[in-house]
């Protein structure tokens, strides 16, 4: 939790929803309203094994900082604020499970932090695939899921695309839900390579059952994701 914490509420939301077992916002500046099914606490739990970090961050803590520092083993899904942070490229080559769920602007950003280029979001759209690999062949052990409106998946020298997002998912709001989806799989012990291609196919399917696309709610989007098991039945 940060500068805004509705992002993290949202994001523990879909990380809740989609079958982690405990799920907490950490919030130092406490108190925050919570939802009731959520926990609270100033730092990550001791038994914490995935963590979402930089939605509606800001500028990440010390603290925040140095818990990373201390749980290399822990899984890690980092979006929005902390891809603008200066030592992010340290931050990921530390990391042995991370995802990284940019949108193209972050992702301008993150190469030039990384120092792979200077992009503008149209010439990243344009060379997205090129972009990407290059991303994954300096960071191996990182996956990055380019979001958009076919959504990039990629480890190494594997690349995935998943065709079937609808334009709500560009609403606000929906890359914190998407955050949430692969957290959940990470804590339940997923590799990252298929946390982030199942985490993304749910969130895509989901999307595609919203009724009234322009009127979307993330927490619309959080419920049609409880719907998806009915669907493998």
């Amino acid at each position: 939790m940060g500068e805004k914490p509705g992002a993290g509420i949202i994001a523990a939301s879909a990380a809740f929803a989609f079958g982690a077992g405990l799920v907490t916002l950490v919030c130092p500046g406490r108190p925050v309203c919570c939802p009731y099914e959520l926990m609270d606490s100033p730092v990550p739990p001791a038994a914490t094994n995935a963590l979402a970090l930089g939605m509606g961050l800001g500028v990440p803590s010390v603290g925040a900082l140095a818990w990373l520092d201390a749980h290399p083993d822990a899984a890690c899904v980092f979006d929005a604020d902390i891809l603008k942070y200066k030592g992010i490229k340290e931050l990921i080559l530390r990391r042995k499970k991370v995802v990284l769920t940019p949108h193209p602007k972050e992702f301008a950003t993150l190469l030039g932090l990384c120092g792979l280029g200077e992009y503008d979001v149209p010439y990243i759209a344009e060379h997205r695939f090129e972009l990407v690999r290059r991303f994954c062949a300096t960071f191996p052990q990182a996956v990055l899921l380019l979001k958009g409106a076919n959504c990039l998946i990629a480890q190494g020298v594997k690349v995935s695309v998943n065709t079937l997002g609808s334009s709500c998912l560009a609403k606000g709001g929906s890359g914190d839900v998407l955050a949430g989806l692969v957290a959940a799989l990470l804590a339940q012990g997923y590799g990252a390579y298929d946390a982030a291609v199942s985490g993304s196919l749910a969130h895509a399917l989901a999307s595609r059952r919203v009724k009234c696309s322009y009127g979307m709610t993330p927490f619309e989007l959080i419920e049609h994701v409880k719907e998806l098991e009915s669907l493998s039945r």
